[in-house]
């Protein structure tokens, strides 16, 4: 499972979520949905970070930081 999968699931999740708050589905349900957001989202957030599907750069010595969209 890659980071791409994650996040749209995240976001999916995220749209039905508003779409049956805005529908009037009952207060159990959406308790429930609400508790469950952030699980959804800390899950997301842990895939994208632990997601090793692009090898990126490698700083050399004399860098501390660098950004991919930057020239050297």
């Amino acid at each position: 499972m890659n980071a791409k999968f994650a996040i749209g699931l995240a976001t999916l999740y995220l749209v039905v979520y508003t779409g049956l708050l805005a529908a009037g589905v009952p207060l159990a349900l959406q308790g429930a949905l609400f508790t469950a957001a952030p699980v959804v989202l800390i899950w997301a957030v842990y895939r994208v970070l632990k997601d090793k599907s692009f090898q990126y750069p490698e700083l050399s010595k004399d860098e501390e930081w660098g950004y991919l969209d930057e020239p050297r």
